[in-house]
């Protein structure tokens, strides 16, 4: 009678080993499917970050030949669009343009972008200085 009792007692410990083993398992899919979705947010904010610095380094590059008049302006979306002649997502871009204050026809250039990855607003700022930008 005790080893019949013993090898029932050991088939409910087999079961109870397996219901451990399978929440461990679901538990290890849940952390790697958590990790997958931050690496694609991830990812998405990264190009996002990309494409507004291409847009700031084409708008440095605009006012440095002489394309892009070298003002104090805002430009939103709608604008870029035009100016870039390109979809792209949407932003606001600032630029500010300040002489420098000890070098003659030295001027500052400052360019900050204000946009959207994901559900975070996110802010890009790009800063140099060029010879007489107009």
């Amino acid at each position: 009678m005790t080893r019949f009792r013993q090898a029932g007692h050991r088939q409910g410990f087999a079961l109870l080993e397996v219901l451990i083993a399978l929440t461990l398992v679901a538990l290890a899919l849940l952390f790697v499917l958590q990790l997958l979705l931050f690496d694609v947010r991830a990812q998405s904010r990264l190009a996002a970050q990309q494409e507004v610095l291409e847009i700031l380094e084409g708008m440095v590059e605009s006012v440095r030949v002489g394309s892009m008049l070298a003002t104090t302006t805002t430009f939103e979306h709608a604008e870029l669009m035009l100016l870039l002649d390109r979809p792209t997502r949407p932003l606001t871009v600032e630029m500010t343009v300040l002489p420098h204050p000890t070098v003659p026809d030295l001027f500052e250039l400052r360019l900050v972008a204000h946009y959207q990855a994901g559900r975070e607003p996110q802010r890009r700022e790009l800063e140099t200085r060029l010879w007489r930008p107009f």
